[in-house]
């Protein structure tokens, strides 16, 4: 009786520990396939593309977001390439899997619309936009019904301004500040520092700049939902580099080569 109690109380320790060795061997392959990216990235560049926002996405690729993209993909051990079209096309031909993803988005992308697409959460940058203009601005969100508006096509509004019949979308900033010049809008909606480097150029001196907490913008990385397996350790770069010395660093950098910001004529 002695040596059975015995038997058993090592078989129920040997089954304990049996178990406790399967748990952690799911469990390690599950942190492996979490921070392991997609294989195909490792080999092939993905092919990312957004509308031309500078001085955030650029034409020669260089543009602050253009560099910060390259990091947070490099940090899981992928490489991107980056292209220009436009914003409807971007997320269409994404949508498709023609495209691997897109970035100069915010949460207004309505994923209904697109069902391939996978949002990264959480956002992988934030900046404010302004109200811009030579005379009397809207002092809030709330009354621009009255005002003629302009912002560059593709450019991320905030959600109370989305659906705005009356903004009138211009092909880039040197059309945007044209119009503006010209009087013929009342308001230019732009990003705060794209808005405060023209307002140091010697004809927009007198520029009146606004900007309302209800002007802010998430921007997220889309990807098409075949890179699914990338989701989480992608988020995971995100959250880290968002708070890491490297961001700063690029961020810095960026600050002071100045703003890659086309210039309108004076």
């Amino acid at each position: 009786m002695y040596i059975k109690n015995i038997f058993s109380i090592l078989s129920c320790k040997l089954s304990a520990w049996l178990n406790l060795v399967l748990f952690l061997t799911v469990y390690i392959q599950y942190l492996h396939a979490a921070s392991t990216p997609a294989s195909n990235c490792l080999k092939t560049p993905l092919t990312f593309a957004a509308p031309l926002s500078p001085p955030y996405h650029t034409n020669n690729q260089q543009g602050f977001i253009d560099r910060f993209l390259n990091l947070i993909f490099s940090d899981i051990g992928c490489k991107i390439k980056i292209i220009t079209l436009p914003a409807m096309r971007t997320l269409s031909e994404t949508n498709k899997g023609k495209l691997d993803g897109t970035f100069m988005f915010s949460d207004e992308v309505y994923i209904d619309e697109y069902p391939n697409l996978i949002r990264i959460e959480p956002s992988y940058f934030s900046y404010f936009l302004a109200f811009t203009g030579f005379g009397k601005l809207p002092r809030s969100d709330k009354e621009v019904s009255t005002y003629r508006l302009a912002t560059i096509r593709g450019m991320s509004l905030p959600h109370t301004l989305i659906d705005h019949q009356h903004i009138f979308l211009a092909k880039d900033l040197i059309q945007l500040t044209t119009l503006l010049q010209r009087n013929r809008v009342d308001v230019a909606i732009m990003p705060v520092a794209v808005a405060y480097f023209y307002k140091q150029q010697s004809c927009f001196k007198s520029l009146n700049i606004t900007v309302y907490s209800e002007l802010s913008v998430n921007l997220y990385i889309y990807l098409h939902k075949r890179h699914h397996n990338i989701k989480v350790p992608l988020g995971n770069s995100v959250r880290r580099l968002k708070r890491s010395k490297q961001y700063q660093h690029l961020l810095q950098t960026a600050i002071r080569k100045g703003l890659d910001i086309p210039l309108a004529t004076c």
